[in-house]
């Protein structure tokens, strides 16, 4: 955070100094100054201002790098465009009022539409990445219960099998696709946590067991098959 203040101290200062210099120029070098030159200056004011506030505001924005470097260069081309419009038409080359309002107003519009879409970008981005991690964490934890069962002394060798198999398919999910399955094959092992921990040999022999273990082999096909449509746009 000291360091986010000290930059967007140093933003500041540079921006403060733009501007004075730039009011000082103008009344230094334009002695009558005509409407539009007046228009070109508030222009040129107003483009520093505002570049100088998307600088600082960068530091207290979350998201991802590449999306503050996207709102960095965006706002520098800005800047040089839109001042270098103003400042042609304060020196008088050009003195067409409507081409100064309607440079000005383009270049704006699409700075604005501009750093829209990276923000929505870099919000997709994380948002992604926040999915990755948690399914991550979560994935890692349901491998290690299921390595638990399928070591499991309770659990006869044909179901041993298939558990066996049902981690390695659970080691290569697709993390950055959830489905609504992942909630489902939780909810099972959870079930065949609680028989194998109970010590019940009636529940330990019977259908139970092995139905729930088909149950979850069938759960993790479905997965497959869910987060597959997904990347086809399935849906």
């Amino acid at each position: 955070m000291i360091e986010n203040k000290g930059r967007i101290k140093v933003i500041s200062i540079v921006g403060a100094v733009w501007v004075v210099a730039s009011a000082l120029v103008f009344l230094l070098v334009v002695d009558e100054p005509t409407p539009v030159q007046r228009a070109a200056f508030r222009y040129l004011i107003f483009i520093e201002v505002l570049v100088a506030v998307i600088l600082a505001m960068q530091d207290y924005r979350p998201g991802p790098a590449a999306t503050r470097v996207g709102f960095y260069v965006s706002s520098l081309v800005y800047l040089m465009l839109a001042a270098g419009i103003a400042i042609i038409h304060m020196t008088g080359i050009i003195h067409v009022t409507a081409w100064l309002h309607v440079g000005q107003l383009i270049l704006l519009a699409a700075l604005i539409t501009i750093l829209i879409l990276f923000s929505r970008g870099g919000g997709e981005a994380e948002t992604v990445n926040s999915i990755k991690a948690w399914n991550a964490s979560g994935v890692q934890g349901l491998l290690s219960r299921l390595e638990v069962l399928a070591a499991s002394k309770a659990i006869e060798a044909p179901d041993k099998t298939i558990l066996k198999k049902l981690t390695d398919d659970v080691r290569f999910f697709d993390l950055g696709n959830p489905t609504p399955s992942d909630s489902k094959i939780e909810a099972k092992v959870s079930q065949l946590e609680a028989i194998v921990n109970s010590n019940n040999p009636a529940a330990l022999d019977g259908a139970g067991l092995g139905g729930l273990v088909d149950e979850l082999h069938t759960l993790v096909t479905l997965r497959r098959q869910e987060s597959s449509a997904r990347n086809r746009g399935g849906f």
